[in-house]
Order: C-alpha cells, then structure tokens, then sequence
C-alpha cells in the first residue's frame, strides 16, 4: 500500500515540476514577445510603417498571431492601404474574435466605405470587449449619423466626451448635430465647452 501511495506523490511532484517549467518558459516567451513588440510599436510611432511591416512579419508568429495581424493592419491603414488593412483586421478576427483593435479598425474601414451596417456591427463588437474606448464611441456616433439616428449619435458622442474630454473633434462633431437639429441652445453650449478646452490648450 505505501508503494503505491509513493507512486503516486511521486507522479503529483513530477506533475507539478512539469508545470512550473511550462509556467516559467511561458514567462520567458511571453517577456521575449512584448521586447519584440516594444521595438515594433517604437517604429510606428516614428512612423516608418513600411519598416514596421517587414519586421512584423519576420517575428515568429506562435501565441501572438492575431496581435501581429492586427499592428501589421494599422501599418497598412497609415499607408493609405486599405485593402491590405482591412485583409489583416479580418485575419486577426479569425484567429481572435475578442481583438477590440481589429473589430474597432475593420468598422473604421467599413464606415469610411459607407457600409454602414457591417461598421456598426464591427463597432458594436468592438465597444463590447472595451466599452471605455472613446475613439470606438465617435466612430459608432458617425455611423448612427450616417443612418440618421442622430440621438443614437448624441448619446455615443457625450459618452465618448466623458470618457475622454480633451478630444475638440468630439465636440465639434457634436455641436454640428445640434446645429442640424436646430438645437441652437445645446450647440452654443457644446460651442464654450469647446471654447474652454482651446483655452486650456487641449
């Protein structure tokens, strides 16, 4: 009986030793990834995408795919390319559809495109995985403008300027609803809001 009871605290101290390996490597990986990564976003934010791209798709794409399909299509929407930003947003999706950022740019494209219920549909997604992401919420109020839900549109943009109070396009967007409305009152309101913040100098 207690051959037996060793057996098995010995396949439990051999389990967990394999598990804290697995644990620890991962650790490993995952840091070794992110340097990578931090090189890459470095470059982007130099702005040379093209430079950014080829490094992309040379970084050994295991566990980290989606990631990479999603800055490589941030490199391509800064080019001016879109049919390649909108290929790997959508690659990036298949692999992970929780991405934000690829849900977020793919409703961007869409949008820009005018296909408008596809754009809400990405958006929407979009706003699920990160419902504090001002950027989705003003582009979500573009596309319910572009419907005519224009109180869809408000209700995005407030939310969008709540979150985020520093950005005048926000309220410039805005304000012109009201305007359209023929809501003078909300629009000269919105209109010293946005006073105050050029003010500021935001």
């Amino acid at each position: 009986m207690s051959e037996i009871i060793d057996k098995i605290i010995l396949f439990i101290f051999i389990l967990l030793v394999n598990i804290i390996i697995i644990l620890i490597y991962r650790k490993i990986y995952v840091k070794k990834k992110m340097k990578h990564f931090y090189h890459l976003k470095n470059l982007f934010e130099r702005g040379l995408y093209k430079e950014a791209i080829i490094k992309a798709e040379k970084l050994n794409k295991d566990g980290v795919e989606s990631l990479i399909h999603e800055f490589i299509a941030d490199c391509y929407y800064e080019l001016g390319n879109k049919a390649e930003s909108f290929d790997h947003y959508q690659k990036a999706i298949y692999i992970d559809d929780t991405s934000e950022i690829a849900h977020k740019g793919l409703g961007k494209l869409l949008l820009d495109d005018l296909r408008i219920d596809e754009a809400l549909y990405h958006l929407q997604k979009a706003l699920q995985i990160d419902s504090k992401n001002s950027v989705t919420r003003y582009y979500l109020s573009l596309a319910y403008e572009e419907k005519g839900n224009y109180e869809a549109a408000i209700k995005e943009l407030e939310k969008a300027i709540e979150l985020n109070p520093t950005i005048t396009s926000y309220y410039e967007k805005l304000q012109s609803i009201y305007l359209y409305l023929g809501k003078k009152a909300e629009a000269d309101k919105i209109n010293r809001s946005l006073e105050l913040l050029k003010e500021s100098g935001n």
